[in-house]
């Protein structure tokens, strides 16, 4: 199955010059009706784009900063079928979704995870709902 490319609509989805500036997270435990604990995982990614600066909310059950190798999976299936938008994007079906399949059935919504791509940056984000967007001050 190829990869497939998804809309992930932010204000600087196209931005031309978009920095990666920090990566945070911290670890998120709560307590179910059922007496279990649940543990979410919380990234905060800030970002600079069309000289505005965002901050990214979201709980997932993981993240991974992608390398060349991953990248250059991206970037070809790209060519292939164009991503929707350069920065911001959702896929499925690449190499980290058949690897870890379970991951991507119980802590996604329909196997799509999310992207944000810089010049020199890629972090993918597992989530079972959209990121949240905010603009800083």
């Amino acid at each position: 199955m190829p990869i497939e490319f998804a809309a992930w609509t932010t204000p600087f989805a196209n931005a031309d010059d978009v920095r990666i500036l920090q990566l945070v997270y911290d670890i998120q435990v709560a307590s179910l009706d059922d007496g279990h604990r649940h543990e979410c995982l919380h990234v905060a990614v800030q970002v600079m784009g069309n000289d505005d600066q965002y901050v990214i909310h979201a709980d997932c059950h993981t993240y991974r900063q992608i390398n060349e190798y991953g990248l250059l999976a991206l970037w070809g299936a790209s060519k292939r079928t164009p991503r929707p938008a350069g920065t911001t994007f959702r896929a499925r079906n690449h190499e980290w979704g058949r690897e870890s399949f379970l991951s991507f059935e119980l802590e996604t919504v329909d196997g799509w995870s999310y992207f944000i791509a810089s010049e020199t940056n890629c972090i993918e984000m597992l989530c079972r709902s959209r990121p949240r967007v905010e603009k800083r001050p």
